[in-house]
C-alpha cells in the first residue's frame, strides 16, 4: 500500500508542536531564532498550531470536519482557508487542502493495537512511523492541567480523558522507538516523563543502580 506525503517531501526529521503546556518551550525557541534557522524538514502541528506557530507545513486535524462545522468556528476556520495540507480522517469538499489519513496502512503496521488511536497527536506518531520519519521532536504533546475545570459534573470518565491521550501517544512513541525512531521530548513535557530529572526515574530504587547502556 502506497501513501504520497502531501507535502510531496520525504521527511526525516519532523517537529511536532500540539496545544499542550509545553507548546510554551516551541514558542519560547520561535522567539530566540529564526524559524527558518531551526534544524528540521518539516514542522507538523496539531489542530490550532497552524495559527500560533508561523512555520508550520502540515496540519493534523482527525475531527472531521462534519462534525465540528459551525460547532468549532476556529477549527472550521482552518479546515476552511488553510494554505497547507492538512491530514484528517475524512477530506471533505469544503476543506480544499485536506487528504485522508492514510489509516488502513496504519493498521496494517501493527495489526495487534493499530486501531488504539484516541487523539491526534497519538495519530501523527503513527503517521510518522509509517512514512518513515527518523527523528521526531515533540512539544505540546501533553494534555493533562491540573488546574483544568471539566464540563459534564467532573465526572470520571470525563477527567480520565487527557491521561488517555497522553497514554495513548506515549504507547505509539514506543513503537515509533521499536522501529528505529529517536523520540525528543521537550523536557517541560511530562510526556514519557521527559521532565524528570535522572535522579527521579527509576521507580522503586531508593539507590538509582549504575548500569552502563552501550
Amino acid at each position: 500500500m502506497t501513501f504520497e506525503h502531501p507535502t510531496g517531501n520525504k521527511p526525516k526529521k519532523v517537529i511536532i508542536v500540539g496545544c499542550g503546556p509545553s507548546r510554551a518551550d516551541y514558542l519560547d525557541l520561535l522567539a530566540s531564532a529564526d524559524p527558518q534557522s531551526i534544524d528540521r524538514d518539516e514542522v507538523w502541528g496539531v489542530n490550532g498550531a497552524y495559527n500560533f506557530a508561523p512555520n508550520i507545513d502540515l496540519v493534523f486535524m482527525m475531527d472531521d470536519y462534519a462534525q465540528i462545522n459551525e460547532k468549532i468556528p476556529i477549527l472550521q476556520d482552518i479546515f476552511e482557508t488553510a494554505t497547507v495540507p492538512i491530514i484528517t480522517s475524512v477530506a471533505r469538499k469544503e476543506c480544499p487542502t485536506a487528504v485522508d489519513y492514510p489509516l488502513a496502512g496504519v493498521m496494517m503496521m501493527n495489526p495487534k493495537r493499530g486501531d488504539y488511536l484516541n487523539h491526534t497527536c497519538a495519530y501523527m506518531m503513527a503517521y510518522a512511523a509509517l512514512i518513515g520519519v527518523e527523528e521526531l521532536i515533540v512539544f505540546g504533546c501533553d494534555y493533562i492541567d491540573p488546574g483544568a475545570q471539566y464540563a459534564n459534573g467532573n465526572s470520571y470518565i470525563r477527567r480520565m480523558e487527557p491521561f488517555r491521550y497522553m497514554a495513548c501517544t506515549a504507547y505509539w512513541a514506543g513503537i515509533c522507538e521499536a522501529r528505529g525512531m529517536d523520540i525528543i521530548i521537550t523536557p517541560n513535557s511530562p510526556l514519557l516523563d521527559a521532565d524528570y530529572l535522572p535522579e527521579d526515574r527509576l521507580y522503586g530504587y531508593l539507590i538509582k543502580p549504575a548500569i552502563h547502556q552501550g
